[in-house]
């Protein structure tokens, strides 16, 4: 019973110890500079341009798909890659989302050199580069949505052509998973 009590003491006093310590080595903050609201300035329509640039289009991709060697444009790559890595039935955003993040690793695989040499510049096993579908095979898996969803994910692919995320000018490691936040 005793070794049951000081077991009892020394656990609550460790815990006390790695809550209250930090209140005790606590200090004031730093005077704080007062918070300036900005003037507000007139709101204006965004200037649009008079002809979007396109560049998923103009950038063509040797894809290695099984042993084949396929030339498709970026464009093309991308719509068969958000089509296989997001349900599209999900909403508009988080298809554009995920097209955005399918470019930016695309592009980061052709800045950093790919996995696949000479042979290609990026290929269709999820294991090694991202999952892809064909658009015949996509379309046949949507059934009577296959109109509707085909649209919806080049319209998301189209949509944010030529966005990326990039860190230093260069594209990010933009890696994600079916569990990603």
């Amino acid at each position: 019973m005793q070794l049951w009590k000081n077991t009892a003491l020394t656990s609550v006093a460790a815990l006390l110890g790695l809550f209250l310590l930090p209140l005790a080595v606590a200090r004031e903050p730093a005077e704080v500079p007062e918070y300036t609201e900005l003037p507000r300035t007139e709101q204006t329509a965004p200037v649009q341009p008079a002809v979007k640039a396109v560049y998923d289009a103009d950038r063509t991709l040797r894809v290695l798909d099984g042993e084949t060697v396929r030339e498709m444009t970026l464009a093309d790559y991308l719509v068969g890659v958000t089509a296989a890595e997001m349900p599209a039935s999900f909403a508009e955003e988080a298809l554009k989302a995920q097209a955005v993040a399918a470019r930016t690793y695309t592009l980061y695989k052709l800045t950093a050199g790919s996995n696949h040499g000479d042979t290609a510049d990026i290929c269709t096993d999820s294991t090694c580069c991202q999952a892809y579908i064909a658009m015949e095979q996509a379309r046949a898996n949507w059934g009577a949505q296959a109109d509707a969803y085909e649209k919806k994910v080049r319209d998301a692919v189209t949509s944010t052509d030529g966005e990326a995320i990039l860190y230093g000018g260069i594209p990010i490691l933009a890696v994600f998973h079916s569990s990603s936040a």
